[in-house]
C-alpha cells in the first residue's frame, strides 16, 4: 500500500463501528524503517495518535479495537515526527554524498507490518527502504546505491 492510498482513510472502532478519525500523518521510525503510528484528523479531543500495533488495514478502512486506542503523542519527538515538516512525500532525496536523486512522490509500506518498502521518485525510479538513513524537514537521506 502507498501513503497516498492511506491518506484520509477512515479509522473505525471495532467495538462501536464508529469512525474515530482519518489518517492525516505518519510517524516514521527511521531506525526500524517502518511506520510506528498515525496521527489522525477529525478525532475528538487531544488524543489524535494511534500506535501501529493497534491497527489493522481493511479494504475500506483501518480498524482499531476501540476508541480507547487513541492517545496523545508519547513525547515531543513523536509529535514532531507527525508534523508536516517530517512527512516524506514531496521531500528531496539525497544520497549520503549529497547527490539529489529526485523527490518522493509516494512511499510504499507493508499494511500488515508497517515496514517501509520503497520510496517512489516518479520517473526517476525507486529507492529501497533499506537505504534509508534519515528524514528531515528538507530531505530524505539515503545510503549510496550498492
Amino acid at each position: 500500500m502507498r501513503f497516498r492510498e492511506a491518506d484520509g482513510r477512515k479509522v473505525v472502532s471495532a467495538e462501536s463501528a464508529e469512525s474515530i478519525g482519518r489518517i492525516e500523518a505518519y510517524v516514521i521510525d527511521t531506525g526500524a524503517r517502518s511506520v510506528s503510528a498515525f496521527r489522525l484528523a477529525k478525532a475528538k479531543g487531544d488524543a489524535t495518535f494511534v500506535s501501529w500495533e493497534d491497527i489493522q488495514f481493511g479494504p475500506d478502512a483501518v480498524i482499531v479495537p476501540s476508541s480507547d486506542c487513541l492517545r496523545t503523542a508519547r513525547d515531543e519527538a513523536e509529535a514532531r515526527a507527525a508534523s508536516k515538516d517530517l512527512q516524506p512525500v514531496g521531500k528531496l532525496v539525497l544520497d549520503k554524498s549529497g547527490t539529489a536523486l529526485g523527490k518522493v512522490g509516494d512511499v510504499e509500506f507493508d499494511p500488515g507490518t508497517g515496514a517501509i518498502v520503497e520510496f517512489h521518485l516518479g520517473d526517476r525510479g525507486t529507492v529501497t527502504a533499506d537505504r534509508l538513513l534519515g528524514l528531515g524537514a528538507y530531505a530524505v537521506v539515503v545510503a549510496e546505491a550498492p
